[in-house]
């Protein structure tokens, strides 16, 4: 199926193939300088440095990559989803509320996808405004234990890796602008809506075409932004001025943070299914646990999910917002708030899957934003695989 525009409404008809740029390979943007290089930890910190730098220059020079990622998400709004269940039928695509489009923050209000948890997410809101107000005290509080939790797996899969990384001077200048995550905020929001909206078409039009309709032109329209010509150059620009010598140290490193995504991407799945199948026992002795007990044992069941074998996130995440939020804002209560949400609506939550269902899109979407933006315009991480 092909996609022709009409002003801003999607129609779907016979029509040329909309021509999308080749995506820079690995070969063309070789560096042809030779450069030594070594192995040292400082080297294979210096190479992401340079590079890091070596974005944000072109950036700043020539406005190559819009700050604002979140209109991209708002032409797909527009182009890939009906507003209403007439404009469906008409066009071929699924339906989705275009007030969501001119509040782009909208997948994190009490009022969107996770209504039912609104006791929870108000806490989340407050945390959010607190955060887009001094983003890099949470960064400083994040960043150790994160890129500990990285070492440890990127070690485990390559003895010989690295164990030293510090934060780029220009990715931390980049990461203490507000705007730059209210941006990034908005466009994850967008996203987290668009998946909604398609879970809902889903159930709501099983025999129609609108999900296949709606899901392709996402994908071409995303393909189309991914591949300009400017993002494909400051990349490729990017990686050939690090020299023959670094290459394939950026290239180790850079597979071993794909490796670690990956695994982010599959443990947050994990953890929404291992909610579901605790709603799902808390419902059926429902009538025999009291609820004080069932909030307790879904209050353990949490905090135990939030400890790996380096850390205890649980106790790093309540040491940051004690730092960083000022008016008492605490995650144990925000664990608490969330149980007895899950509690006291357990089996409505338990008959209708569509809350689980939100709340898996909001966690996968916001894990794939982050790997979207860390491995570039390029998304290296999702194409290196054909190369």
């Amino acid at each position: 199926m092909k996609f022709c525009f009409l002003f801003a409404l999607p129609i779907v008809v016979k029509c040329a193939t909309t021509s999308i740029p080749a995506l820079k390979n690995t070969a063309e943007c070789m560096p042809t300088t030779f450069t030594g290089c070594n192995s040292t930890v400082h080297s294979v910190a210096h190479i992401f440095s340079q590079f890091f730098e070596c974005i944000h220059r072109l950036n700043n020079k020539e406005n190559r990559i819009p700050r604002d990622l979140s209109q991209d998400q708002i032409k797909i709004s527009r182009r890939c989803f009906a507003t209403s269940t007439q404009a469906a039928h008409r066009y071929g695509f699924c339906p989705m509320s275009h007030y969501t489009v001119d509040l782009p923050g909208f997948a994190w209000l009490s009022w969107g996808p996770l209504a039912l948890f609104a006791d929870a997410t108000e806490l989340a809101e407050q945390v959010l405004q607190e955060f887009l107000t001094e983003p890099m005290c949470f960064v400083r509080a994040y960043w150790p234990p994160l890129w500990a939790e990285f070492i440890t797996f990127a070690e485990h899969q390559n003895k010989t890796f690295p164990s030293e990384f510090e934060l780029p001077k220009v990715a931390e200048l980049l990461l203490a602008d507000p705007q730059n995550w209210a941006n990034w905020f908005n466009s994850v929001s967008m996203r987290i809506m668009h998946g909604v909206a398609i879970k809902e078409c889903e159930t709501k039009y099983p025999d129609s075409s609108f999900n296949e309709s709606t899901i392709e032109c996402i994908d071409v329209f995303q393909r189309q932004i991914d591949s300009r010509q400017d993002f494909a150059t400051s990349i490729c620009e990017c990686q050939k001025s690090l020299g023959t010598g670094c290459i394939d140290a950026y290239y180790t490193a850079g597979d071993a943070f794909c490796d670690f995504v990956e695994s982010l991407r599959m443990k947050t799945e994990n953890a929404v299914n291992l909610l579901q199948k605790m709603i799902v026992k808390l419902e059926k002795h429902s009538t025999r646990l009291p609820e004080e007990r069932a909030i307790l044992v879904c209050n353990e069941l949490v905090k135990k999910a939030f400890v790996t074998k380096k850390n205890n996130w649980f106790s790093l995440m309540e040491e940051a917002t004690d730092k960083c939020i000022s008016d008492g804002w605490s995650f144990d209560e925000f664990i608490q708030r969330t149980c007895e949400v899950l509690v006291k609506n357990v089996k409505t939550i338990a008959e209708d899957t569509k809350h689980i269902d939100s709340l898996r899109i909001i966690a996968t979407t916001v894990v794939d934003s982050i790997i979207r933006v860390l491995s570039g315009p390029n998304n290296y991480c999702e194409d290196r695989r054909s190369y």
